[in-house]
């Protein structure tokens, strides 16, 4: 019923919500965080954009340039596998 609109929670409900699963607010009201300029460029949300922090920090933590090529590589080939 809250997903689909026809409940809403109170504050109190929803910190205990994130208290119990141990996440932060955005991450159940990711779709709210959504991040657009209007100029079609990526859009993200608060969640992906916390993914996307740790790929990128990882990627810049790689010992060389070689194995950056290699990690966008990959990426590439998976997202392509997907379609």
């Amino acid at each position: 019923m809250i997903k689909s609109g026809n409940n809403d929670l109170t504050a109190q409900e929803i910190y205990k919500l994130c208290s119990f699963f141990s996440v932060e607010a955005n991450y159940i009201f990711d779709d709210l965080a959504e991040i657009n300029n209007g100029n079609g460029e990526l859009v993200f949300n608060a969640h992906q954009a916390k993914e996307l922090r740790r790929l990128f920090d990882s990627y810049l933590n790689l010992p060389n340039r070689d194995m950056q090529k290699s990690l966008v590589r990959l990426t590439e080939s998976v997202a392509q596998a997907d379609k």
